[in-house]
């Protein structure tokens, strides 16, 4: 049995050191500890009957077979929106899901921010509740 000095953390800090800016980390989708991070309103707010829309993502994008335990709520409620987007850049999260005031709209929009470019720049999108579905299935085959 040879050893070559190879091991995972080895390999985890590699993909780190050289994807990651100098403000936040950048996994690579395969091997990020989790795929994604959806952040309601905060508690208090205009925003927070968006809340439940947060809950009900959260439960149908679990059952998805390639997101299952893959999916963070950061309920945080005490912090802005703003703050916790921040957080989850920072942390490397490779889709963030904010649930804000564009989800209380007669068609309500989910803002979708994808961390997985090399810069400090987040790609952002908003979608209607299917069109987020169908993205989200599509980058995952």
């Amino acid at each position: 049995m040879g050893c070559y000095g190879l091991g995972v953390s080895r390999i985890l800090a590699a993909a780190v050191e050289v994807l990651s800016t100098a403000t936040a980390i950048r996994w690579p989708k395969l091997i990020a500890p989790y795929q994604i991070c959806i952040i309601p309103p905060k508690a208090g707010s205009k925003e927070e009957g968006a809340g439940n829309m947060a809950d009900h993502l959260f439960q149908h994008l679990s059952s998805l077979p390639h997101l299952q335990g893959d999916i963070v709520l950061d309920d945080r409620n005490h912090m802005t929106i703003g703050r916790r987007l921040k957080e989850a850049n920072r942390l490397g999260f490779p889709y963030i899901i904010v649930c804000g005031k564009k989800a209380l709209q007669d068609i309500p929009l989910i803002e979708l921010h994808t961390c997985l470019s090399h810069d400090d720049v987040l790609q952002s999108k908003c979608l209607t509740h299917s069109e987020l579905f169908q993205h989200l299935q599509q980058d995952s085959s």
